[in-house]
């Protein structure tokens, strides 16, 4: 039997991934390796909360059809639309009850430029939460809902129009992340980079040192910086 096992560990999350033909057998042992874990970490498991995802080569068969990470809600599609709209209806819910707040505040002197403020902190950062690992799952049509919720937040005087787009503010977040990666060897995503080219020639700007590899699914965030202003 062939058996490829990982998992990885988070303070309050953990995510087992286990491809097998004989799944039922390895399941049951892959799960107490998870207690043992926590046990061993002061922590644990919440079986009310523990989902699994069973993957076949040829198929999906998925008990949970989504998963929910750190706050990002992936389905068993690999589709971020029930997180995308999950979070346009909590922030429409916090537009919605925070507009006769901002009315109080405006009544009582608070400018322009302050409202717009405590809309970008409050509203856009939990629109915005993880840009940088679901944008490249997200369709057009999650765009066009996202870009909607901003453009009624303009009708309301709370973003101006000339502020970056969504889209401008997940690539300025994916650039971020990316220029972190580069810099610091022991981040977590560090080994996902491929490995570095020296040039005795210099034509132009690079935006980074590494190799290019095949550009096999642009929905990732490394092989999306990679091939970025590449042409």
């Amino acid at each position: 039997m062939s058996v490829i096992a990982s998992f990885q560990k988070y303070p309050r999350r953990g995510l087992v991934r286990v491809r097998t033909r004989e799944l039922d057998r390895v399941r049951v042992r892959a799960l107490e390796h998870v207690a043992l874990w926590a046990q061993a970490n002061n922590l644990k498991l919440n079986r009310a909360k523990t989902v699994k995802a069973i993957s076949t080569d040829s198929r999906h068969m998925l008990p949970a059809t989504s998963i929910r990470m750190l706050g990002v809600t992936l389905s068993n599609h690999l589709s971020v639309s029930d997180h995308i709209r999950d979070v346009i209806s909590r922030c429409a819910q916090s537009l919605h009850g925070g507009v006769h707040t901002l009315k109080i505040m405006r009544c009582h002197g608070m400018n322009s430029d302050a409202l717009k403020t405590v809309y970008k902190s409050v509203v856009l950062a939990k629109l915005l939460h993880a840009p940088s690992v679901w944008w490249g799952f997200a369709t057009s049509s999650d765009e066009g809902r996202i870009a909607a919720h901003v453009r009624r937040a303009v009708r309301l005087n709370l973003y101006h129009d000339t502020d970056p787009t969504v889209s401008q503010l997940a690539e300025d977040a994916d650039g971020t992340l990316f220029e972190n990666i580069l810099a610091d060897p022991q981040h977590v995503l560090h080994h996902l980079l491929p490995s570095r080219t020296q040039h005795s020639y210099k034509l132009r700007l690079r935006h980074h040192d590494c190799s290019l590899t095949v550009k096999c699914d642009a929905r990732n965030i490394i092989t999306r910086q990679l091939f970025k202003d590449m042409y």
